[in-house]
């Protein structure tokens, strides 16, 4: 720190120390001519030294007596000026590798180096990798692209930042990480428990719909959630190397984010995020029944999460959960009668809930053979 950017010590004595590397002792600072209007009594201000380096400059004064620092006490001072300059030298230096760390953390997840068994970036290597089982949330914000062409390219960034600022704090708070931003998009790793994702699934739909990026129009977003076996690790080349995950539940998840867009809904989990759950009835959620996600040859079981919905019309499909999970059922035996009347109970008290629209015009079809269930 310059001696100019000190109120509290006289610059000129620093200066002069510092510019001539020499100790000033000052036994009646308030009559020396050399350094006129000092406040002080008595002042010693020792140069430190590291090689040829000044390192600092240590500054003491007493405000009551003259003479307070004795020869002894000068020269012992001298003699630590030395390793004094070596802490202060350590302290700038750890102070200096602390702020890069923060830095780094910026771009590779504290966690992600936890994982990985190391502390620093600096010991990550190509190839490092790890098993681990973890909930992956995926996110995507609906008709981006729609919503870019009416921004300028700083008013794209601005807003992102704006939305990104708001859902990495709920996801850090839930005890998840971010993975990666893909644009708009958000992969976020939670390794303790599906009840973790799930939360910040409803807490990032309820910061989502804060924003306003032109226009008064709402901002929504789709939130897939799976759970299961990953690998953790390094990739790239000597020159270029990146963390990510490696995993059959991380593709499902991206393609169960995928399905909010096909049934137009918020929150898809799979049958293994519910079922991981310590308490599932605290996300409120239904069955929609089996989709071959692409890349895999089972079916996997969806169900529709809507914890974040508008009390009103939570409680309706809490209501009517029943008879819209019946109807599911019916559906994928083929009995598409049953369903489709099953359908319009529900219909009757959401009557602009997407999906219902969806399940009765498939029953309909498959009542009249248009329509073959799978």
């Amino acid at each position: 720190m310059p001696p100019e950017s000190r109120s509290d010590v006289p610059a000129s004595v620093l200066r002069y120390v510092a510019r001539t590397r020499q100790t000033v002792l000052l036994d009646d600072a308030s009559t020396d001519s050399n350094f006129a209007g000092l406040k002080a009594r008595s002042v010693l201000c020792v140069p430190l030294v590291r090689g040829s380096e000044l390192v600092g400059v240590l500054y003491l004064e007493n405000n009551l007596a003259t003479a307070a620092f004795t020869p002894a006490r000068v020269a012992l001072l001298e003699a630590l000026s030395s390793q004094i300059a070596i802490s202060a030298e350590n302290a700038a230096l750890y102070e200096d590798m602390r702020g890069q760390a923060d830095a780094f953390a910026r771009f590779v997840p504290r966690e992600f180096l936890t994982f990985l068994g190391h502390e620093t970036i600096e010991q990550v290597r190509l190839g490092d990798a790890v098993a681990k089982e973890m909930a992956v949330l995926f996110s995507d914000i609906r008709d981006f692209t729609t919503l870019s062409e009416q921004l300028t390219p700083d008013q794209n960034f601005e807003f992102l930042n704006a939305y990104l600022g708001r859902v990495g704090p709920v996801i850090r708070a839930n005890r998840g990480f971010v993975d990666k931003y893909i644009g708009d998009a958000v992969m976020a790793l939670f390794p303790r428990s599906p009840d973790d994702a799930l939360r910040a699934a409803v807490a990032m739909q309820q910061q989502a719909a804060t924003l306003d990026p032109v226009g008064g129009r709402r901002v929504t977003m789709g939130v897939g959630l799976h759970i299961g076996n990953l690998i953790l690790g390094v990739l790239g080349e000597s020159e270029r190397m990146e963390g990510t995950v490696i995993s059959d539940a991380v593709n499902i998840g991206a393609r169960l984010e995928g399905l909010t867009k096909k049934y137009g809904v918020g929150i898809i989990a799979s049958k293994a995020m519910i079922q991981g759950c310590t308490e599932p009835e605290r996300f409120p959620h239904r069955c929609l029944g089996d989709e071959v996600v692409k890349g895999k040859a089972e079916p996997v079981r969806i169900y529709e999460v809507f914890a974040g919905d508008p009390q009103d019309v939570l409680e309706k499909k809490l209501r009517t959960r029943g008879n819209f999970e019946e109807a599911v059922t019916a559906l994928s035996t083929g009995n598409a009668a049953d369903a489709f009347v099953l359908l319009r109970s529900v219909q009757s008290e959401l009557p602009d809930d997407p999906v219902t629209k969806q399940l009765m015009a498939r029953a309909a079809k498959a009542v009249t053979g248009a329509y073959t269930p799978t």
